[in-house]
């Protein structure tokens, strides 16, 4: 078996009192997001929606060529560690594997620059690299779906009292909220 970091976890801490909260984020926002945060991507590839555009287009190579020969999974999991020419490119495959678009539509796709990208290049890798659902099933072994609440963070985004009423509820403790007294 592979080591990742769920099962490290499993092993430091046990499953008894665990209890894990995943917040997940449209992939392609949580892309282009993570593009304009995290300065070496700038500093590499321009500032502007032409700069992302180069991001991707550096990056979908590598991606294609060890997917094809090592598997998704084993890409998302140790990338940089599978053979030395991917570890010149994981700082920005990383985020890639994170964040690439898995909508079918790509109606969520959003942002000039993300929409003109995510079309075409990305089609091959959509269903592999989504990277939530490459991740997603070691957690879950790991530590069961009674210890693992998955939130997306567009619903904590349109309804923040809602999400952490059941946050929580999850966590097995009162609520901190206080109720307004309109």
């Amino acid at each position: 078996g592979q080591l990742t970091v769920p099962w490290l976890m499993r092993a430091v801490h046990g499953t008894n009192a665990v209890r894990l909260l995943a917040v997940l984020r449209e992939p392609a926002r949580r892309l282009h997001s993570a593009y304009h945060f995290w300065p070496q991507y700038r500093r590499r590839y321009g500032f502007d929606g032409a700069g992302f555009v180069k991001y991707v287009q550096g990056t979908l190579p590598a991606l294609r060529e060890c997917f094809a020969a090592h598997g998704a999974r084993a890409c998302a999991h140790s990338f940089e560690g599978i053979d030395q020419q991917y570890e010149s490119v994981f700082y920005h495959a990383d985020q890639f594997l994170k964040g690439a678009c898995q909508s079918r539509t790509r109606a969520r796709c959003s942002g000039p620059s993300a929409r003109a990208v995510l079309r075409a290049p990305l089609a091959p890798l959509r269903a592999a690299a989504g990277a939530y659902s490459l991740y997603l099933p070691d957690w879950l072994r790991a530590f069961g779906r009674r210890r693992l609440l998955v939130l997306r963070a567009e619903d904590y985004w349109a309804d923040t009292r809602r999400t952490l009423e059941a946050v929580f509820a999850f966590l097995g403790v009162r609520s901190l909220l206080v109720v307004s007294s309109e």
